[in-house]
């Protein structure tokens, strides 16, 4: 459903387009006509999606241009019927650029725009090449992109339309989830546990606490009490301790509680043997996560915030500048970025002085465990019978959340086939010394 404050902008801007371009055909067709660029309507009172967006990233005219042609590019083709019509008549000219497909639909590239929105001197294509180049939030944001269909080596030549993010944005006042795949290496982290299941020690409960006291006083702390040259915007944490220990199920907690989507990274696709590779790999993930308040959850990342090297070969070399860039890339990211590992001693130190705490998920001692046996067992819809003695089972067995998770799993799968609705601490113990023969683990029957 198409948003209602989007209407009064998005249709004066159209409005604007539809003139301008028949504006700057009939100065193609007519020599003597100087073509100027039409004032746009002013939006400072404006309070709607595509104002504040505009206003948001203090565009200049050629870039509000842009903008509008990308939108209509995806939305309201029909607007550059002229332009059609135009190239139709006059193939072999190149001067007013963009791409015919099949005769009937045009796709915009760069060239078109200094057709339409400028006088095409030499300083007004230097600036628009300049936006094209990347020094404009519309492609460091990712408001428009390039058309995959063509993709030709010139800047010039290549086609854009607005992305796919800000046209549902625009449209719909919200953006849509962003899908896996090898642009975006990275899943939305989701759980149907609440911040009330967490089974933690204090001070690793404590520790969360400043992550969630930071995110709702950031702006009391760095515009009303005047620390905003000194603290830097968004929170840089460490999740650290052994596997199975809570610190994924944590951070997609965390990121409920705070009414926060949380992506959680796969290093392997980030990570490339290709010199350069990762750089681009990160930016890209970087840039699509900016300005969208998500959390940034690294899970098992040692492989890519490890120590750097003080060899001097070629790869050595690109792969300490891999983590300079990476460094720098989370000190400026503006949202909350959680670096989880098993070894936080494998960490470059140069990291470490860079975030805001540290949290420690320790192995769980003997109440905590009891605990975890407990809330993991317990379920108000279940119509099974429980006889399992908890103490014994934590005093027994030294393990973590994660282990324990997986042995409920086989008790359940076991009374299905063994068509019961009772769990004892028996079979509990049986699941557990399978459980523990998978990681290479003795049982114990102390």
């Amino acid at each position: 459903m198409i948003a209602d404050n989007f209407i009064k902008s998005i249709s004066a801007e159209l409005k604007w387009l539809e003139k301008l371009v028949e504006y700057r055909v009939g100065a193609f067709h007519d020599p003597n006509l100087e073509f100027d660029l039409i004032p746009f309507d002013d939006f400072s009172n404006h309070d709607d999606i595509y104002a504040n967006i505009i206003k948001h990233y203090q565009f200049n005219d050629i870039e509000r241009g842009i903008l509008i042609i990308a939108f209509a590019n995806y939305f309201y083709n029909q607007i550059f019927d002229p332009i059609v019509d135009l190239k139709l008549k006059y193939p072999n000219r190149t001067q007013v650029g963009g791409l015919l497909v099949n005769q009937t639909e045009f796709s915009p590239n760069l060239e078109f725009v200094c057709f339409l929105l400028t006088k095409e001197t030499l300083s007004e294509r230097i600036e628009c090449y300049d936006i094209f180049k990347g020094n404009s939030s519309l492609l460091k944001f990712f408001i428009i992109e390039f058309d995959s269909r063509n993709q030709s080596g010139s800047i010039w030549h290549k086609t854009f339309t607005i992305s796919y993010d800000y046209s549902q944005l625009i449209l719909t006042g919200s953006v849509s989830k962003p899908d896996f795949s090898s642009d975006f290496p990275a899943k939305l982290l989701t759980t149907n546990s609440s911040w009330g299941d967490l089974v933690l020690p204090e001070n690793t409960l404590n520790d969360l606490n400043e992550i969630i006291s930071w995110h709702y006083n950031e702006e009391k702390i760095r515009e009303d009490w005047g620390y905003n040259k000194i603290v830097k915007p968004g929170f840089r944490t460490v999740f650290f301790g052994p596997s199975g220990t809570g610190k994924s199920l944590t951070a997609a907690i965390l990121g409920q509680k705070l009414g926060i989507d949380v992506y959680r990274i796969d290093i392997t696709k980030i990570v490339s043997k290709y010199i350069g590779e990762t750089v681009k790999n990160l930016e890209n993930l970087f840039k699509q996560a900016e300005n969208k308040n998500w959390i940034l959850f690294f899970d098992e990342a040692e492989s890519l915030f490890g120590r750097r090297t003080s060899g001097s070969s070629v790869n050595d070399k690109y792969a300490n500048q891999e983590v300079g860039y990476l460094l720098q890339r989370i000190e400026d990211y503006p949202g909350i970025v959680i670096i989880a590992t098993n070894l936080k001693s494998q960490m470059d130190e140069a990291f470490l002085r860079r975030f805001q705490n540290y949290i420690h998920f320790p192995q769980p001692e003997h109440d905590l465990r009891e605990l975890l046996w407990k809330n993991s067992f317990k379920s108000e819809n279940s119509s099974l019978k429980l006889d399992i003695d908890y103490k014994k089972l934590a005093s027994q067995f030294e393990i973590t959340g994660g282990v324990i998770c997986n042995v409920i799993r086989t008790c359940l799968i076991q009374a299905i086939i063994n068509e019961t609705n009772v769990i004892n601490t028996d079979d509990v113990e049986l699941a557990v010394r399978k459980e523990l023969s998978k990681m290479g683990q003795f049982y114990s029957n102390r």
